[in-house]
C-alpha cells in the first residue's frame, strides 16, 4: 500500500505494533507512531507527512 500511495502523492504515516527496524530500510525514513500512540505522536506523524519532513 506504501508504494502505491507513493507512486500517487499521497501523503502517508506508518502506523505500528514494532519497532521501526521491522520496515524495509526504504522506508524507515518515513513519517510514523509506534503504537501505543499519543495524540501528539500521531499529530507529529501526520504533519511531518503533510509538510514532507521525518
Amino acid at each position: 500500500m506504501a508504494e502505491a500511495l507513493l507512486a500517487r502523492g499521497v501523503p502517508f504515516v506508518f502506523l505500528t505494533g514494532y519497532d521501526l527496524s521491522a520496515l524495509p530500510a526504504r522506508w524507515q525514513g518515513c513519517p510514523h507512531a509506534q503504537k501505543p500512540v499519543t495524540a501528539r505522536a500521531l499529530e507529529a506523524a501526520v504533519m511531518a507527512a503533510l509538510t514532507g519532513t521525518s
